[in-house]
This record gives structure tokens, C-alpha cells and sequence, in this order.
């Protein structure tokens, strides 16, 4: 018995230094590591921890730490195990150089080692690399992340000195103390990397984009890992794309030889109950009511996005699929596509191209739509600038469109959050102040009522913008349709500012966030050519669908001929069958909760 103790005794000896002699070997190192990875992240969020009481998110910032924990134990134990002192020196410059490159990320393009770096840097031309390094290798913000980066060498040197002149003093029972920690906080952290597992199971860019968002790593190794994996998967999407748009051969027989503009305006972030339109008290949109008095302008009245998301609603709105019918967007071309391959000249003008460069839901569309192959399959022409204002991106198209067919898109800023951010504080944009917003409701206080008002000029900037864009057309025969990637909520019937999916879905939920306006202004000169598509709009404004299903409309308005065009998904038809719209919840589809209606099948 005593010899089985003994034995059981000498095991968890030899484990404990097994395990805790990366952490007393190298513990200037991994102290430095781990306070880059995780402990200043920790700290931070550990007052909003204590002011809130959530318990998920006090799980969730533990999960962080011991991940980070980790991965610095992991760097320690690698340089621990290399004898030669080269060997040991190569992995301290390793982990250093992973923090340069992770800071100097951060500095210049606000995005730290992710998915949307190496899809840049796998992008990215050895000329183009040369020119970024010119740009930015002595920025000011370089210079800051070279001194940060140089404090925690220097930090690291100095502890490494300090326990070079103290270790003979440690003691026996100082070192059993840290096995026994490093032991514990080795189990706990392999504990917390579940989520890894969790993460490997994902299948969708979505999903990835959901779950880097919520995990939020602080370390750029997790970053790394997560940001392979979205790779992959975003790739896979993406392959499956360009074979269905390659597929796509251009048409010989061109449909007609009319000059023609089909103006798409994807707005962002536009509650349609904002709008004088659908019964806001003020006036916000002045320029589509006057529009709408001379009978160039017609609202529809029950229109839905296919998703809460930028990303995944504009994937699907240009792609022929339907999320009703549980069609993948990556498994259809999009309509641009369709287009281009019949002759028309097709036009991306983007302001949200580099808009939260660097956030997953910026890779997650930009994978796409930037995608050297699939662009050029997809469009004629982009724009090479994105500006503070929509304004100037309107300004900066000068195409000629006075003759020939054209497809023009344009994807706006709109009212994305900031909304004060979104228009110029100029008198003729400054209409509305907290004064204006007459709201009673007990969380609408002075500081919502500012937020509000700031939605509402930027709303009549909105109004601005179409307007310029109406103008830019109306000497033509043209037609612009007009509509929100998805709505928002800026306090409206609940104190909730954004689109928060995390409650239960209600009718009002479905109202503020996924109903979204919708506008077709015709030109004079296209009123006079097609009467009877006028007539058919009109007829169809008070009709429900989805702005999924939008290519379907522009074939019919286009006169395209082409596979993937269905009468039964076309608003202007007699024929259209109105089911009630599906929407990403999230990354789950639902229907939207909306109430009967005559042109609706349950």
C-alpha cells in the first residue's frame, strides 16, 4: 500500500513540473505573452462584468482569458523546450513579430490578424504591398504601435534579467504553488476551448461572422485560427458563386436595342416609418413626397428583407435565389450577371466597400463581391473611392448613360449607426433637433431624443441623395428602384437602439427590422415608352414580397429572357403568388410575422 502511494505520489510530482516548468522556466515570457493576449482585455471588460452582473458575460470574458492563457502557455512550453539558446530566441522573435504585425494592423487599417488581413494580403499584389508599406511604415500611428511593441520587449528583457539575479532565492514550496496554478489554469483553459470545437462544426460565413463576434478574441492567435476557418468557408461560397455566374454565356440576340437605365439604390439601415410616406409626422423625405405629387414616384407598402444582416441580405437580394423556397445564394448567379451576359453595361458604385473594414461582416460581403473573378463576371465598372458622404458618391459617377442600356448600383451608407455620422452638419441637413422629437414614452429621454433626431437628418440626407440621383436621370429613359438592405430600430416602439434578435420575435420586431421602404421613380421618358409597366407597378405597390426576389422585377422591366426568370416570383405579374417572406433571424430562417392579407399564401 505504501509503495502504491508512493507511486501515485511521484506521478503527480513529476506531472506538476512537468506542466508548471514552462511557467517557472520561462516566466518572463509567458507573463509578457500573456499580458499582450489577454489580461489587458480581461481588465477591461472587467468593470462592465461587475456593473452588469451578466453571468453569460462574465463566462464569456473568462473564456477569453484562458484561452489567451493558453496560447501564451503554449508559446512558453515551446521555448522551454528548445535546449539551444538560438532555438529559444527564435521563438521569442516569432511571438514578438505575430504582436508588430498585429499592432501595426491595428494602427493603420483599424483590423488586427483576421480573416479580412489575409484575404488582403492574399489579394494583394507584391507592387501594392510595396506601396502600402511606403504609405504606412512611418505613420504616426506605426511609430505608436513600434513603441508599444519595443515597452514590452523591454519589459521582457528586464523581468528575464531580474529572474536571472533572483531564481536561487525561489523556493521549493514558491515553485510547487505555480505547478499546482499552472496546472489548474491548464485544465480550466482547455475546458474554455470548447468554443474551437463549436467553431469547427460552423459551415456558413455567417456563422463564422456570428460567432467572431461573439467570441471577440483579444489574442491574434485565436484570431488566426478563426480566421482560416473563415477562410475556408467563405472561399467554398465563394467558388460555388463563380462556377454558377461562369456558367452564364452571353446572349448573340440581344432582347432590344432601346437605351434604357435600371437604377438599383440599396439604402442602409432606413426605418420606413420614418418617412412622411408611411405616416411619419415629420418630414423627412421632401423631395420623394414631391416626386410622388407629380406621379414619378411609387411607394409599395409590404415589402421585406431576406435578413437582418448587410452581409447576407445583399448576397441574396443580387443573386436570383429565394429564401422562401430554401435557395442558397451561392448556389444561383446574380442579376448583374444576367445582365452583363445580354450586352447591358453594368455599374457597382460602393460606399460600403471600406466602411468597417476590417469587421467580419465586411469580409464576409467583400469576399464576395471583390472577388477578382466573380466582379468581372458580375460588372463593368466599379468605383474606386468611397467617400465620408453618400453625396460625394453620386457626384463621383459620371458615366455616360444619356444612350445604350445600363444597370447602375448603387450601395449606400444610408442611416447606418452612427446616424449623426451619416450626414453633414450643414443648415440645410440639420432640420431636426431633440425639440422636434414630441415622444412621451418613459425611456424617451433628452439624450434619445438627440439619437432620434440625428436618425431623422439623416434620413433627409437620404432624401437628398435620391433626389440628386433622380436628377441625374430624368433627361433620360430611365427607372430607379429604391430600397433598405434592412430596417433598424432608434427606440420606436421599445428602449432598444440597433437590431437586437435575441428576444422574441414579435410583429413589431418584424416591423422595424425587416420591413423596409421601398420606391420606383420613373423618368418622364419612360412613363411615355411604357405606360403598361407604369400601370403594373402601381397595381402592384400594395402586394407583399421580398426584396430576395427583386431580379425577378428587373427582368420583367429589362424585357430579359432568361432561365431564371419566374412569373410567379415577379410582383408586376398577374400571376404572382405572394407567400409569406422568410427572413435570417440570425442564422436561422423564420417567417416573418406579419398580418393576413388577400395576395398572401399561408
Amino acid at each position: 500500500m505504501s509503495n502504491k502511494r508512493n507511486t501515485l505520489v511521484n506521478f503527480w510530482g513529476s506531472l506538476l513540473r512537468v506542466v508548471g516548468s514552462p511557467v517557472v522556466y520561462e516566466f518572463p515570457f509567458f507573463l509578457i505573452t500573456a499580458c499582450i493576449f489577454c489580461l489587458k482585455s480581461t481588465f477591461q471588460s472587467f468593470s462592465s462584468v461587475l456593473s452588469s452582473g451578466n453571468i453569460d458575460y462574465a463566462m464569456l470574458t473568462a473564456q477569453r482569458c484562458f484561452v489567451g492563457l493558453l496560447f501564451s502557455y503554449l508559446f512558453a512550453a515551446l521555448a522551454h523546450s528548445f535546449k539551444p539558446r538560438w532555438a529559444k530566441v527564435a521563438v521569442y522573435a516569432i511571438m514578438f513579430l505575430v504582436v508588430l504585425i498585429d499592432c501595426f494592423l491595428q494602427a493603420n487599417v483599424h483590423t488586427g490578424i483576421g480573416a479580412e488581413a489575409l484575404r488582403l494580403v492574399a489579394e494583394t499584389y507584391s507592387s501594392e504591398a510595396w506601396e502600402f508599406l511606403q504609405d504606412y511604415l512611418f505613420s504616426v500611428a506605426s511609430l505608436k504601435a513600434y513603441t508599444k511593441v519595443v515597452i514590452y520587449l523591454v519589459a521582457f528583457i528586464a523581468l528575464t534579467l531580474l529572474k536571472n539575479r533572483i531564481k536561487h532565492f525561489v523556493s521549493a514550496c514558491a515553485i510547487s504553488v505555480i505547478n499546482w496554478i499552472t496546472l489548474l489554469g491548464l485544465v480550466v483553459s482547455l475546458y474554455f476551448c470548447e468554443c474551437f470545437v463549436f467553431m469547427s462544426e460552423l459551415t456558413t460565413t455567417e456563422q463564422m461572422m456570428s460567432y467572431c463576434e461573439y467570441y471577440n478574441f483579444p489574442d491574434p492567435v485565436s484570431r488566426m485560427v478563426s480566421a482560416i476557418k473563415t477562410l475556408r468557408v467563405a472561399g467554398r461560397e465563394t467558388q460555388q458563386a463563380i462556377e454558377a455566374n461562369t456558367a452564364i454565356k452571353p446572349i448573340e440576340s440581344q432582347q432590344s436595342n432601346d437605351s434604357l437605365n435600371v437604377v438599383v439604390v440599396i439604402g442602409e439601415s432606413f426605418i420606413k416609418w420614418h418617412s412622411p410616406l408611411y405616416g411619419y409626422k415629420l418630414n423627412t423625405t421632401p423631395n420623394m413626397l414631391n416626386e410622388a405629387s407629380h406621379g414619378n414616384l411609387i411607394a409599395f407598402d409590404h415589402v421585406y428583407s431576406p435578413a437582418s444582416q448587410t452581409s447576407l441580405a445583399i448576397k441574396n437580394i443580387l443573386s436570383c435565389n429565394s429564401v422562401s423556397d430554401d435557395e442558397k445564394w451561392f448556389e444561383f448567379p446574380v442579376f448583374s450577371t444576367i445582365f452583363k451576359q445580354n450586352g447591358w453595361r453594368v455599374y457597382l458604385w460602393d460606399n460600403q466597400r471600406m466602411f468597417g473594414q476590417g469587421s467580419m461582416w465586411s469580409f464576409a460581403l467583400n469576399s464576395f463581391l471583390y472577388d477578382n473573378q466573380l466582379n468581372n463576371t458580375a460588372f463593368s465598372q466599379n468605383n474606386t473611392q468611397c467617400y465620408n458622404y453618400d453625396g460625394e458618391l453620386i457626384d463621383s459617377f459620371d458615366a455616360d448613360v444619356s444612350n445604350g442600356r445600363n444597370v447602375v448600383i448603387f450601395h449606400l451608407n444610408g442611416q447606418h449607426h452612427d446616424a449623426s455620422s451619416r450626414y453633414p452638419h450643414e443648415q440645410a441637413f440639420t432640420r431636426f433637433t431633440s425639440d422636434s422629437i414630441h415622444r412621451s414614452e418613459p425611456w424617451v429621454d433628452q439624450k434619445r431624443k438627440t439619437a432620434i433626431a440625428h436618425y431623422d437628418n439623416a434620413t433627409l440626407y437620404n432624401d437628398f441623395v435620391l433626389a440628386n440621383i433622380f436628377k441625374k436621370f430624368q433627361e433620360t429613359n430611365s427607372i430607379v428602384l429604391y430600397f433598405s438592405d434592412h430596417g433598424e430600430e432608434i427606440y420606436d416602439y421599445r428602449d432598444n437602439r440597433g437590431r437586437k434578435l435575441d428576444g422574441e420575435v414579435t410583429p413589431n420586431l418584424c416591423k422595424y427590422i425587416f420591413e423596409v421602404p421601398f420606391f420606383v421613380w420613373v423618368s418622364n421618358q419612360f412613363v411615355s415608352k411604357y405606360p403598361h409597366k407604369v400601370q403594373a407597378l402601381e397595381k402592384a405597390k400594395s402586394k407583399t414580397f421580398s426584396t430576395d426576389n427583386i431580379c425577378h422585377l428587373l427582368f420583367d422591366i429589362a424585357n430579359i429572357s432568361t432561365q431564371y426568370y419566374k412569373p410567379e416570383r415577379d410582383v408586376m405579374q398577374d400571376d404572382f403568388k405572394g407567400y409569406i417572406p422568410v427572413s435570417y433571424f440570425g442564422e436561422k430562417k423564420r417567417p416573418i410575422i406579419i398580418p393576413a392579407k388577400s395576395n398572401i399564401i399561408k
